[in-house]
């Protein structure tokens, strides 16, 4: 059995539920597309499975149980890698921009 641990879109309401009125970033796909990854200082949110995840701050990344989300900037272009880990041996990243409300 393959497993997958793949981001899906955040909506407005999924957001404002956990980060009411806070300044947060977010990762897309492209410019205009949904995030799928929404972090403040203090968590992280992603829907996994079409479950909502909040993810705890951990040394450079964000953790719930088995899942572990990191953000890399790949270059000078502005581009991000969100790499997600979860159980021993499942990893994958996506290419997008992360882009932080100021």
């Amino acid at each position: 059995m393959i497993i997958t641990v793949d981001p899906e879109f955040l909506t407005q309401e999924d957001i404002a539920k956990v980060f009411a009125g806070a300044d947060v970033c977010r990762f897309t796909f492209t410019k205009t597309s949904p995030p799928v990854l929404v972090t403040n200082d203090n968590m992280a949110l992603v829907r996994i499975s079409g479950d909502l995840v909040r993810l705890a701050p951990l040394e450079g990344s964000y953790e719930a149980g088995p899942v572990n989300v990191a953000v890399i900037e790949t270059d000078e272009t502005g581009l991000h890698d969100l790499i997600i880990r979860a159980v021993p041996d499942y990893e994958a990243g996506f290419r997008g921009q992360f882009t932080c409300a100021k």
